[in-house]
């Protein structure tokens, strides 16, 4: 019998850009970047969860991740965290933790809560909102039986397209700037994501 030759076409795989998120709260916005993992095909979303949701414990996990890990400097690494009881010094400790690699690494601040990035994927502008119980009613009343859980039925690319729109053209400045206002930097993270490729 004759030796047969095997060859293999070498074929290059693309690389998925990939996001580590690590979350303070562990349902809306697990919920939320495992749905943007589903609609986006050129990305690769991987949560980290905190031992605890504090700052600076969202960044002992982000430092882990990185030591642990080792990822690729074209990896992002993303703490997401909102207003809530969070002190402005430890906003700004985590702001010194991105400065010190800012094309990767990034703060997704939100006032008062994550709920607020949520409610601009169905408003057309901004709207008031007095604290988070406020935020969490109104989008309640957006969202017909909302409990944490989304799905594409209720989000999907044309509404993030709009989120992102509506934050952008609020302009709402630093993350420390946002610790005093009403809204959210999420946009940034979301356009990144969506504009992976």
């Amino acid at each position: 019998m004759p030796n047969r030759r095997f060859s293999r076409s070498s074929g290059h795989r693309r690389y998925k850009k990939l996001f580590v998120i690590i979350p303070e709260g562990l349902k809306t916005e697990i919920a939320y970047f495992k749905l943007i993992n589903q609609l986006l095909d050129d990305i690769v979303i991987k949560i980290q969860k905190p031992k605890h949701p504090q700052p600076e414990h969202l960044l002992l996990k982000a430092k882990e991740y990185i030591r642990l890990e080792k990822p690729n400097k074209s990896d992002n690494i993303w703490i997401i965290l909102d207003k809530d009881s969070n002190t402005k010094e430890s906003i700004i400790s985590l702001n010194k933790w991105v400065r010190e690699s800012p094309d990767n690494r990034g703060v997704g601040f939100s006032n008062p809560c994550f709920e607020y990035w949520i409610i601009l994927h169905f408003k057309k502008t901004d709207m008031s909102i007095s604290d988070s119980q406020d935020c969490k009613n109104k989008l309640k009343n957006l969202i017909e039986n909302y409990n944490s859980n989304l799905d594409s039925s209720i989000i999907g690319i044309e509404k993030i397209n709009h989120a992102i729109s509506v934050a952008e053209n609020n302009d709402y400045g630093s993350v420390l700037d946002l610790y005093d206002t009403c809204g959210t930097n999420l946009y940034v993270l979301l356009k990144m994501m969506i504009n992976s490729k």
